[in-house]
C-alpha cells in the first residue's frame, strides 16, 4: 500500500515538474517579453494591423487558411524553410505577441506565409492568386475564392475602376465586363501583407541560421540594398517572381540569368529604361514577351538600387557589381530620344563588359 502512495505520488512529481517545464516556463517566459524598437525603421515591432489587415485575418480564419498554410518558419533541415526563399530567418515566440489567436498552422499543403510581406509586395497577384490559383502554375491544389470578387457590366461610356482586378488575356472575361473584389478580399490581401518578419533579434541561436551566416555583431542594413527590394517587389516581382524565377514560357529568369552576370550595366540600364520585345535566350530557354519601359516611373536612384539588388543577390546566383546611380544617368541621356522599346539583337551588338569598372 504504501508503495502504490509513493508510486502514484512520484508519478504526480513527475507529470506536475514536466508540465511547469514544458508548458508553465515557456507561457510566462513569452508573457514576458514585449515590443522591441527596431534600430532600422525606429518603429516597434511587432507591427499593428492596420483596420483593414485586422479584418482579413477574421477573413482568413473563416476561411480556414491556416489547414493549410503554416506561419511558423522553421529551423530544422539545416535551414530548409530559409533555402526555400520564405524568410531570411526563422519564426521566434515574439513574432506572436500581437496575433489573438495565433494562426500557427500544423500543415503545409502550400507555402508558409510567415514573412508573405516581405517577399510580396503586390495585391494585384495575390489577389489574382485568390481569384485562380492556377493561372500561373497548373499544379497548384489551392481552391479558387472567386466568391470574393464580383462581376460586374460596364455602363456604357465608363471606364474600368482602378480597383478592377487585372487579369491575363486567357483569364480576362469578354468585352464590357470587370472584375472587382469584394471588400473580404481586399482585407485578406491588406493582413497577407501585413505578414512580414523583421531583421533577426540577438535571442536568435547560430545554429537557427543558414550555414555559414553569423548574426554577432548585427550588421547594419544596407539602404541601397533595402531601397532595390522595395523597388523589386513593388514593379518587378509581379512578373518575374519573388524568388527571381520568373514563369515559364511567359516571364525570364533573374536569378542565374547570364544577361546580369558579368555582363555590364549598359544592357539592363537599356532594358528598364525603354523595355525589351522580342524573343530573348535565358538559361538556355526561350522567352518572347514584352517587358514594359519604366523611364518616367523609376529615378536613376530607384533603377540603381533595384539593379543592386538583382544583379548581387547571392541567393539567386547572381555576382553583377553594383550600378550606380551617375552610370544610370549617363545611360538615360544618351538615350534620351529613344521612344521603342530595344531589341535582343540591339543588345547584343554591345560589347560583353560594356561598362564594368576596369
Amino acid at each position: 500500500m504504501s508503495r502504490g502512495i509513493l508510486f502514484s505520488g512520484g508519478l504526480l512529481l513527475a507529470m506536475g515538474l514536466s508540465w511547469c517545464c514544458l508548458v508553465l516556463t515557456p507561457h510566462l517566459r513569452i508573457g514576458s517579453e514585449g515590443t522591441v524598437r527596431l534600430e532600422e525603421t525606429g518603429l516597434e515591432y511587432p507591427l499593428g494591423r492596420s483596420g483593414d489587415a485586422v479584418k482579413g485575418a477574421a477573413v482568413y480564419r473563416a476561411h480556414g487558411c491556416f489547414h493549410c498554410h503554416t506561419q511558423q518558419l522553421r529551423s530544422t533541415a539545416r535551414g530548409a524553410d530559409l533555402r526555400r526563399g520564405w524568410g531570411s530567418r526563422p519564426s521566434l515566440p515574439r513574432d506572436c505577441l500581437r496575433e489573438t489567436p495565433p494562426m500557427l498552422g500544423q500543415r503545409r499543403w502550400g507555402p508558409d506565409l510567415a514573412d508573405l510581406g516581405g517577399r510580396q509586395t503586390n495585391a494585384q497577384r495575390l489577389l489574382l492568386r485568390l481569384y485562380d490559383p492556377r493561372w500561373d502554375s497548373a499544379r497548384s491544389i489551392m481552391p479558387a475564392y472567386s466568391h470574393l470578387f464580383t462581376l460586374r457590366k460596364l455602363e456604357s461610356g465608363r471606364t474600368q475602376a482602378a480597383e478592377t482586378l487585372v487579369l491575363p488575356p486567357d483569364l480576362a472575361p469578354p468585352g464590357g465586363v470587370e472584375i472587382r473584389p469584394r471588400p473580404e478580399a481586399w482585407a485578406l490581401a491588406a493582413y497577407l501583407l501585413s505578414l512580414r518578419l523583421e531583421p533577426a533579434f540577438f535571442e536568435e541561436e547560430p545554429k537557427m541560421l543558414p550555414e555559414g551566416a553569423s548574426r554577432w555583431p548585427r550588421p547594419k542594413p544596407d539602404p541601397v540594398l533595402a531601397q532595390g527590394r522595395r523597388v523589386y517587389g513593388t514593379y518587378c516581382a509581379a512578373c518575374h517572381e519573388s524568388n527571381g524565377q520568373g514563369l515559364p514560357g511567359k516571364f525570364p529568369p533573374l536569378a542565374g540569368s547570364d544577361w546580369i552576370n558579368g555582363r555590364g550595366h549598359e544592357r539592363v540600364v537599356r532594358i528598364v529604361l525603354d523595355g525589351l520585345q522580342g524573343p530573348i535566350t535565358v538559361r538556355g530557354q526561350v522567352y518572347d514577351n514584352v517587358m514594359l519601359p519604366w523611364r518616367d516611373q523609376l529615378s536613376d536612384e530607384d533603377i540603381a538600387a533595384v539593379l543592386t539588388f538583382v544583379g548581387g543577390h547571392k541567393p539567386w546566383g547572381n555576382s553583377a557589381p553594383p550600378v550606380t546611380p551617375d552610370q544610370v544617368r549617363a545611360v538615360r541621356a544618351e538615350t534620351r530620344d529613344r521612344a521603342t522599346y530595344w531589341t535582343p539583337e540591339e543588345l547584343l551588338a554591345i560589347p560583353d563588359g560594356a561598362g564594368l569598372t576596369p
